[in-house]
């Protein structure tokens, strides 16, 4: 076993120039490395219109000798608005996407681009009107079936949010389902500011309905993902509920990856899903505790919306949004790092019925509850780095990590994060 040789660099606002800020920093097999990034270089007015951003710059480039897992924490710390995402390594990058997002609850929600070669041309075609001022990024208008085109160059990002220059509610909003298209390969991350569920519909932005219902959650979370391309999306899925907390609900959105899919869940969620359009979505809710196997004709992506800490969850944790891995990009051996400072931490395993042992941290995986001929298990680990391993190499599995902290009064919220533990990143549809 070799270590690894990690730098992270930046590229200063109006640069495409990078710097090295950090190492290069010795990483050993197991073993885990936390670089603390500038809390500064996001930019966000907080009252009024929001408008959407352009910058050259202001982004971090993380290198390696070796293959690294890398997870962004929005902050690093368990916080009381957190949002977390494993990081897609840069050879990896497509062009083609569809954001997944909610309706705001305490102001717009977005996705950002980030150019990864020179003369990238970006389009979006957006279900909710996206904002600009021509500066360089023009207003959008959704209902008039219009896109929006951008010129980036290696290290250029936008930050595109809805917008409310046509009368629409903020809270209204969701950028669900818009696709994202590049000629060149690009980075996005989809996030909501402010996601609140079960969502009740009311919103502190100006205009929107300020009675709250007594049966949605107290609270709203920053949430993110970055985006899996249409590239490696795929027909089979299984979709492990969230560590049960109380008696909470979960919330599932299944987005289409090409025109005219449909899905079979089991265990049955009232028929098919038929979905005729590339972006469009369902939502399912369904009872505590239910793991879902999700099988379709064409390529499509369930995506988990994590409650908040509201009643029924006992008081823990926080909205979080959570895409699912394809069962054809599972491996057969993960090394994986929780977030920091929560109160609890977990692994969800998946593996085929029948499928041999595997091993976490020398112990063999146990407590399998099934679905479809798959099988889950929800195991509680220790905060830190762990490893996790099939037995027979032959035998592949997938894993998703959460975690959860308790709300106990204002001054000390409650915090939550959830994500894909790993992936293959295989060609497995043509967009």
């Amino acid at each position: 076993d070799l270590d690894a040789e990690v730098e992270l660099r930046f590229v200063p606002y109006g640069t495409n120039q990078e710097e090295v800020v950090e190492g290069p920093v010795t990483i050993a097999p197991g073993d885990s490395h936390v670089f603390l990034l500038d809390p500064y270089i996001t930019l966000y007015e907080s009252s009024g219109e929001e408008t959407s951003l352009y910058r050259s710059g202001v982004v971090y480039h993380a290198t390696s000798n070796l293959p690294v897992v890398a997870y962004l924490h929005a902050p690093y710390i368990g916080d009381n608005s957190n949002g977390s995402t494993l990081l897609l390594p840069e050879h990896a990058l497509q062009s083609d996407y569809v954001v997944y997002s909610h309706n705001a609850w305490v102001a717009p929600n977005y996705f950002t681009v980030i150019a990864i070669e020179n003369e990238t041309e970006v389009t979006w075609t957006p279900t909710a009107d996206t904002a600009g001022n021509g500066w360089p990024i023009d207003f959008v208008d959704h209902n008039l079936m219009q896109s929006g085109t951008q010129l980036l160059n290696r290290f250029d990002n936008i930050r595109v949010d809805t917008s409310i220059k046509n009368g629409a509610l903020k809270c209204e909003q969701d950028l669900s389902g818009t696709v994202i298209t590049a000629n060149k390969p690009i980075w996005v991350v989809s996030a909501v500011r402010g996601l609140r569920l079960p969502f009740c519909g009311s919103a502190i932005e100006m205009g929107c309905p300020g009675v709250v219902d007594t049966a949605c959650n107290g609270g709203s979370d920053y949430a993110m993902e970055q985006n899996l391309p249409l590239d490696y999306w795929g027909q089979i899925y299984v979709g492990p509920a969230s560590p049960v907390r109380n008696m909470e609900q979960h919330v599932w959105r299944v987005y289409a990856g090409d025109d005219d899919v449909t899905i079979d869940v089991t265990p049955d969620q009232g028929g098919p899903i038929n979905l005729a359009k590339r972006g469009e979505w369902v939502e399912l809710i369904v009872p505590t505790g239910t793991d879902l196997l999700f099988e379709g004709d064409g390529p499509f992506m369930p995506v988990q919306y994590v409650t908040g800490h509201y009643d029924n969850a006992d008081m823990r944790g926080s909205p979080a949004m959570i895409q699912m891995v394809p069962t054809a990009q599972f491996l057969d051996r993960y090394v994986f790092v929780t977030g920091t400072n929560y109160d609890e931490h977990y692994v969800q395993v998946i593996r085929e019925g029948g499928q041999g042992q595997i091993i976490l941290d020398g112990n063999q995986v146990s407590g399998w509850n099934s679905v479809g001929n798959w099988q889950v298990a929800t195991v509680l680990i220790e905060e830190g780095a762990h490893e996790i391993h099939s037995v027979d190499p032959n035998n592949f599995f997938g894993i998703v990590q959460y975690g959860y902290s308790a709300y106990i009064e204002t001054a000390d919220q409650s915090a939550g994060y959830g994500y894909m533990g790993g992936m293959k990143a295989e060609e497995i549809y043509i967009p």
